[in-house]
């Protein structure tokens, strides 16, 4: 008996073992042009677009102006520059939001975080900072800013996250002290932050011990996901900055905690 096939492009089997190899090349880089995908996989451009949507249908990937990237689930998270660009109208609001709470020349503790990210330059265009960060992403935003004194954590370099980890930058982090750390998550459960590296966490878990304050960052999005590595519990912040498309138990839950509670315009 002959196998399934699908339009003359070969097997089902063969399809969805292509399809798990492009995405298993995608997760492990954050995101790759099609065209590399193709040349790496032996197939047309066409196919890949094919494979793609596909894998879109799933909620693994998204395809952005001729590359793939990686969505986040519970196991992964998505590329940061994938990320930075997801929400940015919140993002925006949550500058704007967290803007009288960061004093002149406050010593900010800043990861990978991308909301963070966001805000954090935000904030440095308009008054002098200190930066402490271990996101490569971060640091190249803030090198421009004539009024930021930047100082980047070294480490092991995850390419898709664009920022360094593993024990060297944790000995690094918790040797400093910082007025405030800003930071996100990729998902809320338990009362928790969960993230599904578990470097990454460890690195946001460094960085809240070592910082005076604590801020997190979370659009309404974060708490329908789920996620692995637990690094805080959302009693140990000073602020929670969420906005209002977040579920209504969980914002009453956020005011029923010691931290300030911040909500901003959904989209």
């Amino acid at each position: 008996m002959s196998k399934a096939t699908s339009g003359g492009r070969g097997t089902l089997e063969a399809q969805r073992s292509r399809q798990e190899a492009v995405a298993r090349l995608v997760l492990d880089s954050g995101s790759l042009p099609v065209e590399v995908l193709a040349k790496t996989m032996g197939v047309s451009t066409m196919t890949i677009y094919r494979d793609v949507a596909t894998l879109e249908e799933q909620g693994l990937v998204t395809l952005l102006k001729g590359s793939v990237f990686a969505l986040a689930s519970t196991l992964n998270e998505a590329s940061a520059e994938f990320r930075m660009g997801e929400n940015s109208a919140i993002k925006e609001r949550f500058a704007l939001a967290v803007d009288p709470l960061i004093p002149v020349r406050a010593t900010v503790m800043l990861d990978d975080s991308t909301s963070a990210i966001y805000a954090v330059v935000q904030l440095a265009g308009q008054r002098p900072l200190n930066v402490i960060t271990n996101s490569l992403l971060a640091a190249r935003q803030l090198e421009p800013l004539p009024d930021v004194q930047l100082q980047i954590i070294g480490g092991e370099y995850q390419k898709w996250a664009q920022a360094s980890v593993g024990s060297a930058a944790l000995k690094q982090i918790r040797d400093l002290h910082a007025d405030i750390c800003i930071v996100s998550t990729s998902g809320i459960a338990a009362g928790g932050c969960f993230h599904p590296y578990r470097e990454l966490a460890d690195v946001k878990q460094a960085m809240l011990a070592a910082s005076e304050s604590k801020m997190l960052l979370a659009d309404g999005s974060k708490f329908s996901r789920r996620s692995v590595h637990r690094f805080a519990d959302l009693a140990d912040f000073d602020y929670l900055v969420t906005d209002e498309s977040a579920p209504a138990e969980a914002l009453a839950e956020l005011r029923g905690l010691p931290g300030q509670l911040i909500t901003v315009a959904a989209d």
